[in-house]
């Protein structure tokens, strides 16, 4: 028992580990002024490879470290509630999805943890920030974008790399 303990620990850590880098490190620019980082990628891949409840740590600790480390520490709370809510998604309507194509429950899958990082910082922004409902709307594009390319590289990453789906 120890063992598996010790070796899901390591491995959490790990996957923590990734979802900071991918969030701090691979910062893509975009046309439009925003930037993709992979973090979103990571943790949609990785919430595949594990229970729902350990997606939802490894999705918040390791995007809430890279914001309290960057220069949108404002964000961190949210981003804490909305990258936990991602991976537990993910992993939970992947599961539970019938479709036989397994692509397509990526797709959906992923498509769904997005919309709540959409949604999520929507009502972060214009609500709990004040920021009012026409500078949080103007977000959603590069949102959009972040979300687009999170799914699009998640996608390939788990067929590269062959992913077996832990079913909880």
């Amino acid at each position: 028992m120890k063992n598996y303990q010790t070796k899901q620990l390591v491995q959490t850590s790990l996957y923590i580990a990734l979802v900071f880098i991918a969030a701090q490190v691979i910062n893509i620019p975009t046309a439009i002024g925003g930037v993709i980082n992979l973090a979103d990628a990571m943790i949609l891949t990785i919430a595949l490879l594990t229970t729902k409840q350990n997606a939802a740590l490894i999705g918040a600790t390791g995007s809430f470290l890279a914001e309290i480390l960057s220069p949108y520490v404002i964000y961190a709370p949210a981003t804490f509630v909305i990258k936990g809510l991602m991976g537990f998604m993910t992993n939970l309507s992947f599961n539970r999805l019938r479709f036989e194509n397994e692509t397509l429950r990526m797709l959906v899958s992923f498509a769904l943890a997005e919309t709540i990082m959409i949604v999520g910082y929507f009502i972060y922004q214009a609500f709990i920030l004040n920021f009012g409902i026409i500078v949080a709307a103007s977000d959603i594009v590069n949102n959009l974008i972040q979300a687009g390319a999170s799914i699009l590289i998640a996608l390939v990453l788990s067929k590269i790399l062959r992913l077996q789906p832990i079913k909880n």
